[in-house]
């Protein structure tokens, strides 16, 4: 099992409406600067840290309705961390297209 991180911080919907893009770079970068990546190959990973329960796109989500966790190293970094979360989530009033992922299977 992975430790636990001493902060988890939810990150609350600001508003109504449809998570309708997500910018994975962005979280995975969010992730970094909680230490649980690498921006050079002498830099330790924490494994106590990072992001759960994000949301999906196509989700329809509630003004304080939960986007993702923040798993971090102190209140400064997940509050850092919300910001950038906060960013790379896009909620419209518009569902939007929901294509599958997968468009046909091959026989």
């Amino acid at each position: 099992h992975l430790p636990c991180a001493p902060v988890v911080h939810e990150v609350l919907s600001p508003v109504d409406g449809f998570i309708s893009q997500i910018d994975s770079r962005s979280l995975g970068m969010a992730v970094v600067s909680l230490g649980g990546g690498r921006s050079h190959p002498e830099d330790t990973i924490d494994l106590a840290v990072g992001l759960d329960r994000i949301v999906r796109i196509g989700e329809r989500v509630s003004a304080g309705d939960l986007l993702c966790r923040i798993h971090a190293p102190d209140t400064l970094a997940a509050k850092q961390a919300e910001v950038a979360v906060l960013t790379a989530i896009v909620i419209s009033n518009d569902p939007g297209d929901q294509r599958s992922a997968v468009l046909e299977a091959i026989g």
